[in-house]
């Protein structure tokens, strides 16, 4: 098995333990999250109808569900978890899924009529590559339904400067500290993911865009920054993500690693005060903190 290999599938094992601590409520709940983010940006419910929808990097299934209650003709998710596969399998008797490795895609070119790639291609070992794979299946005129992580923001600064003392401090340790919290299970994910995954690339909006001209793609569609119905929703919301991150670390035994942590968050909290407080405009005070935010792009072939 190659590093590469290793990597793959350690990061689709990592999701695949998280995904499936997901309750039916919370499940279902982030398919209507989907569905509004979907309707926000105009992307109606009938371009799934009768079409092949292929979701690379599937994880839960919840895209590939939804593109079936929405009507696709034929979904298949693509999963680097090899247990992930055959858990989606057994729960989902409609919908195929498949392993595969994102760079490295064993299907055929112009496959599918939509291609779903939804917070997975930070997660490889080559960005671009994996995108080109997005484009090479993508029927022509067809969408690519794309979210990376975007560049600058104080979360992202936060997060690199916790990542090695987590590592130190261990996985088990800091879920059992977010059960102790009570936090959701869709929240523990979101942070083991932040704080664990082993590759994690954010990407400047420019730089993507560029690229995919090289790639002769008929149109780029950016969608909304302002409505995406979660921590970047506003500098607030990031702020009660900055409080959730100190409720972590408050509960650990370690004296050193717990201090550390907390001095680390407060620091942060205490700048995203200061330009709240300030009377710099709204749009500057929302690049400092919370950067370019994700970025959620339709894409047509």
């Amino acid at each position: 098995m190659t590093q590469y290999k290793k990597i793959s599938d350690s990061t689709g094992d990592l999701f695949h333990d998280l995904w499936k601590k997901f309750n039916n409520k919370i499940f279902l709940d982030s398919i209507n999250l989907i569905k509004k983010r979907i309707k926000i940006n105009k992307f109606h419910n009938e371009q799934f109808k009768n079409k092949v929808v292929l979701d690379v990097g599937c994880g839960s299934g919840r895209w590939c569900v939804l593109a079936k209650q929405l009507g696709a003709k034929k979904v298949i998710g693509v999963d680097s978890s090899k247990k992930n596969v055959r858990y989606n399998n057994k729960k989902f008797k409609n919908i195929k899924f498949v392993y595969g490795d994102n760079t490295n895609l064993k299907i055929e070119n112009n496959f599918s009529d939509i291609t779903i790639s939804q917070g997975v291609i930070h997660h490889t070992i080559d960005v671009f590559k994996s995108l080109s794979e997005l484009i090479r299946v993508t029927k022509k005129n067809g969408k690519i339904l794309l979210l990376v992580y975007g560049e600058h923001g104080f979360r992202w600064s936060l997060i690199k400067r916790l990542r090695p003392i987590c590592q130190l401090i261990g996985k088990k340790k800091l879920i059992k500290s977010m059960e102790k919290s009570k936090f959701t299970s869709n929240t523990i994910k979101n942070f083991v993911d932040d704080l664990f995954v082993p590759i994690q690339v954010q990407l400047d909006l420019n730089h993507l865009q560029e690229y995919l001209k090289t790639k002769k793609v008929k149109k780029i569609k950016i969608w909304s920054k302002n409505k995406t119905f979660d921590h970047e929703q506003d500098i607030n919301s990031y702020l009660v993500e900055f409080n959730k991150l100190k409720k972590i670390f408050t509960n650990l035994e370690n004296k050193f690693y717990r201090n550390l942590s907390l001095k680390i968050i407060n620091s942060y909290i205490s700048d995203l005060k200061l330009c709240l407080s300030s009377k710099i405009t709204s749009r500057n005070k929302r690049f400092i903190v919370i950067g370019q935010g994700n970025h959620r792009l339709e894409i047509t072939k």
